[in-house]
């Protein structure tokens, strides 16, 4: 598959900062979040089986954020339509390969 399922708040942000709703500030109020830029994201499958270097990556070609991921982040989800799908890329704890890989993500260039 071409998506991959990622917490919205590692691919969003608030343009004011103080909006941010953290462990020690909590706000009554809801505010939109916007993407971050999908050229500033990769994706790549992570094992520790194989050398880092033979593993496949993709460029994001589109983020999907869930209509109610808000600065709250309680719904706390979003997808990642990759540009080409992870060849052996799978769920963790899945057992429909012999290797353990899974797709991790990573912000910035």
């Amino acid at each position: 598959s071409r998506m991959v399922l990622t917490p919205c708040s590692a691919v969003t942000y608030l343009k004011n900062l103080d909006d941010r709703v953290t462990y020690e500030r909590h706000k009554p109020f809801h505010r939109k979040v916007d993407k971050v830029n999908k050229g500033d994201l990769s994706c790549h499958v992570y094992s520790t089986s194989f050398e880092a270097s033979l593993l496949p990556s993709s460029a994001v070609k589109d983020i999907l954020i869930h209509p109610l991921c808000d600065n709250q982040y309680l719904v706390d989800f979003a997808v990642l339509v990759l540009e080409t799908p992870l060849q052996g890329a799978r769920m963790s704890g899945s057992t429909r390969q012999r290797t353990s890989s899974s797709v991790v993500t990573w912000i910035g260039s």
